[in-house]
């Protein structure tokens, strides 16, 4: 069996892309964020932040877990709110299917993701994903990121502390 490919998407990536998403979503009225725990939890928070909207939690883990169900931890959607869920990985579906279960009773619900596959379940995406194992900037250490991303200044990198 062959390792599934790892692509490190790093925080200069990272942050270009949050550049894009806070521009697509910065005129939504009522904007309400739900992050997925774990995996998009550290960009909805960084987005809920700049965007200054709430955001509510669901808990489902498909990849390396055994749940096959979600669940809020988390929920302050309103009857008004304009839901956009964000999600770190669109794979096989499997997770955003999930989830669309316990958000039919939300009038407005998009579906967003960093990285993705062409889909049929509305979910767009930023980047293809291209059945590589992606590897978030906050999944690493600074030594670890250093050998991957360039845009790290001097100063930062292990080696020079």
């Amino acid at each position: 069996c062959m390792p599934e490919p790892t692509y490190t998407y790093t925080y200069l990536e990272y942050i270009q892309d949050i550049e894009i998403i806070t521009t697509k979503l910065k005129d939504i009225q009522h904007l309400h964020l739900v992050a997925i725990y774990r995996g998009s939890l550290p960009t909805t928070t960084h987005l809920s932040n700049l965007l200054n909207c709430d955001f509510s939690i669901i808990k489902i883990q498909t990849r390396d877990g055994n749940d096959d169900e979600a669940s809020f931890i988390h929920n302050d959607i309103k009857p008004e709110s304009n839901v956009v869920v964000i999600e770190d990985i669109y794979d096989s579906g499997k997770t955003i299917r999930l989830i669309k279960q316990i958000m039919k009773p939300y009038k407005s619900v998009k579906y967003l993701c960093l990285y993705g596959n062409k889909n049929d379940d509305g979910v767009e995406y930023l980047r293809e994903q291209l059945g590589r194992w992606i590897i978030f900037p906050h999944e690493i250490t600074l030594k670890e990121l250093s050998r991957h991303d360039k845009h790290i200044p001097e100063y930062w990198k292990p080696e020079n502390n």
